[in-house]
This record gives C-alpha cells, structure tokens and sequence, in this order.
C-alpha cells in the first residue's frame, strides 16, 4: 500500500535504473532513447492517492471497442485509473458487445439491469478522486451458480427460477472492491462439468471457432 501510495516516486526510480543500466551497458543510443519513452510508467488518478502500475507500450488517445474487449482486467484498471477511459463507456461497449453477439454464442443467460447505475456511480466517484476498491469500475461477469442479489440463480437447471434476496460472498466482495456486475453466465447442468454442454440451454459457444 505505501508503494502505491507513491506512484510517481516508484515510476521515477524504475525509469532512473533503467537508463542507469543501459548506460552502463554501452548500448546503442537510439535504443537508449526508445526505452525512455516507452518505460513502464505509473497511471493514477492524481487525486485519489492510489497508483496503477502502467503497461509498458504507450497508451493511445482514445480507446477503439476492439482494444477495450481484447484488454487483460490489468489494462483495463491502468486505463480506468488515469482517466483514458470510464466505466460507463466500458460497460457500454461491453454491453452492445453481448447484445450483438449472445445470440450466437449463448455466453450470457441474464443481464443486471442495475450495472450502468454502477458504472455511471463508479465514473463519478472517479472522477471526484474517492474510489471505493481496486476494481472500481471494473465490469465482471458471475457464473449462474452464484447468487447475485435480484436475479435468479439457475445453476443450469430448468425448474430453478429462485430470484437470490442477497449476493453471494464473492459477488458481495467484488461489489466492495467497486466491480460492476454485467451479468449471468451460461454454465453445465447443475455447474457438474466444464464444456457448459447443457441440455437444457445449449452451450457457449467459442467466439472464434462456433461448435467449439
């Protein structure tokens, strides 16, 4: 915590060791010059005192949909907390994302109609410097064999249509941590197997091979 507490004291000194070694090693001087500008920098919001470690590659102006899906959840937090992007227009791709194509790949089994609310309160906390957790606007998708408060949890069964009054302790802990619940995922029958081969909902579908 105290290290993230100090980003640009911790970006600053990895840079300095950085060109420290490279001149030590002698090595070419338009090398030397490329790494000072690529370095693993420090992205924070300068007004919430918590720091992200940066990616190595520059960040480009604006965000394409196809970056922000392809994106590991690390990115996505170094993004979200230097301001590249917010959790509103995350979750709105995300979501354009599942409606265009959950008819093919049959992903997702329920949607949380409360997650834009989450997002929009997550880019304001933000914006204000006052996050609440590490994955604070961080959009998540839960299993439907987890209780997620106010949607059903049907764990891959037919006849299950139990609406969950609370979340699950995991569900809540994501909560806590500031993650916006996008929604429910398709799972085997009774969550007894890892293909989601249910003969009730079909199955998920690979998004790059279908049948797969």
């Amino acid at each position: 915590e105290r290290v993230l507490a100090a980003p640009d004291l911790l970006a600053q000194r990895v840079r300095d060791l950085l060109i420290t070694w490279l001149t030590h090693a002698a090595m070419d001087a338009r090398l030397a010059r490329r790494v000072r500008g690529c370095v693993i920098r420090m992205r924070h919001n300068p007004r919430s005192g918590l720091g992200m470690i940066g990616m190595a590659e520059p960040i480009p102006d604006g965000v394409a949909d196809d970056a922000l899906r392809g994106a590991t959840a690390f990115q996505l937090l170094c993004w979200l907390a230097s301001g590249r992007i917010d959790s509103s227009g995350l979750t709105a791709a995300y979501r354009a994302a599942i409606e265009r194509e959950n008819p093919r790949l049959n992903a997702y089994v329920d949607l949380d109609d409360g997650a834009f609310a989450a997002a929009t309160a997550s880019a304001a906390r933000r914006r204000e410097g006052r996050t609440i957790g590490r994955l604070d606007g961080l959009p998540v998708a839960i299993k439907d064999n987890l209780d997620v408060a106010g949607m059903a949890t049907r764990a891959g069964l037919p006849g299950r249509r139990r609406v969950a009054a609370t979340d699950a302790v995991a569900v809540a802990r994501l909560r806590e941590a500031g993650a916006v619940i996008l929604g429910k995922t398709q799972l085997d029958e009774g969550a007894l197997g890892t293909t989601t081969a249910n003969l009730h909902t079909g199955p998920a579908q690979n998004p790059l091979r279908l049948g797969y």
